[in-house]
């Protein structure tokens, strides 16, 4: 990904570095490939933090959320206690 020194994206200007400081091959050659370095990232993260938390003694971070589908309508009765659901339904 070539940048113009002369014009640098707004992000990039944002982190007040230059695109002489940015190189192609600090990024990813896709979106996909992208997406899974994040999340090899993120597996060894929490592992380099489950093993520091065992050598202290402390308990180890919850597990994450499932992923879920932020876009998704969810009408407000999903939501109810489940008696209150058969009762509306």
């Amino acid at each position: 990904m070539a940048f113009d020194p002369d014009n640098p994206p707004i992000w990039l200007r944002k982190l007040h570095m230059s695109a002489a400081q940015i190189s192609a091959h600090d990024y990813a050659v896709t979106p996909e490939e992208g997406i899974l370095e994040c999340c090899r990232f993120s597996d060894a993260i929490r592992r380099w933090s489950n093993v520091c938390a065992h050598a202290l003694g402390l308990s180890p971070l919850p597990p994450p959320p499932p992923l879920d589908n932020p876009f998704r309508r969810v009408s407000s009765i999903d939501h109810a206690p489940s008696v209150l659901r058969d009762v509306a339904r």
